[in-house]
């Protein structure tokens, strides 16, 4: 979160694990709970986007920041589909190997 809107603090979740307002779409996830987004990549997608977010804090900002409208380009899911085309096309997940939360996974 920091490195994407270092000056705004992160959202405390409900009791029901939403998120209140739309900073999370703003960041370019599809609802107000980040967590749906990552079902299609759990954990793996989240440890990506954390990377790169803290590895390359101001090309994240200039996505987030740049589109216009606002959510021209959903940063967060955008970001999981990619890792989840990297895994299909790398052939994770086949032949026993599982992702927890990702393709293959119960």
């Amino acid at each position: 979160w920091g490195a994407v809107f270092p000056d705004v603090a992160m959202p405390e979740p409900s009791l029901e694990m939403h998120v209140e307002g739309h900073a999370w779409k703003d960041m370019g996830f599809q609802a107000n709970d980040p967590c749906t987004d990552f079902r299609a990549m759990g954990l793996l997608g989240l440890h990506c986007l954390t990377y790169f977010a803290s590895h390359y804090p101001e090309k994240v900002r200039g996505i987030v920041h740049a589109g216009s409208p606002k959510r021209d380009y959903p940063y967060g899911a955008v970001g999981i589909n990619l890792v989840a085309t990297m895994v299909e096309m790398l052939g994770l997940g086949r032949n026993g190997v599982r992702l927890e939360g990702g393709p293959g996974a119960a």
